[in-house]
């Protein structure tokens, strides 16, 4: 999906009430779920609606996307990896609007001080743009 605009207060609903804005997003919830939850009924039921929705394809990338995440937030949590001052900053907003900060893993990154954090909002910008321009040329 390229453009267009996704609600991100459905993936912080518990219910999954809201609509993403994302084409099959709540079967791909439900689907990420059952896989989480390791509810083998419920993985069968949601990967045959999805196959049947995006294809068999699809669904392995699916497969794969969530994987790979659970596994990198499983690492994290268990060495207690803080996150970095640049990625702290760049990911506010969304940890604040995704509610990442109320997980207990959250504790590990520590709140910069007002000054510092005022700074970096104003580096790390810049230089994520001098980063992607580097690299593309």
């Amino acid at each position: 999906m390229t453009g267009g605009n996704v609600n991100l207060d459905g993936l912080a609903d518990p219910n999954r009430v809201v609509d993403l804005g994302i084409p099959h997003s709540k079967l791909m919830i439900m689907y990420t779920d059952a896989l989480v939850k390791r509810d083998k009924v419920a993985i069968k039921a949601s990967r045959d609606a999805l196959v049947e929705a995006i294809g068999a394809e699809a669904t392995v990338d699916a497969a794969g996307v969530i994987s790979n995440y659970t596994r990198t937030v499983r690492v994290s949590d268990g060495t207690g990896v803080p996150v970095d001052a640049p990625i702290q900053v760049m990911s506010e907003d969304l940890r604040e609007e995704l509610k990442i900060n109320e997980f207990d893993s959250a504790e590990k990154t520590k709140n910069m001080p007002f000054i510092k954090r005022m700074i970096m909002k104003r580096l790390v910008p810049v230089m994520f743009r001098k980063m992607v321009k580097k690299s593309s040329t």
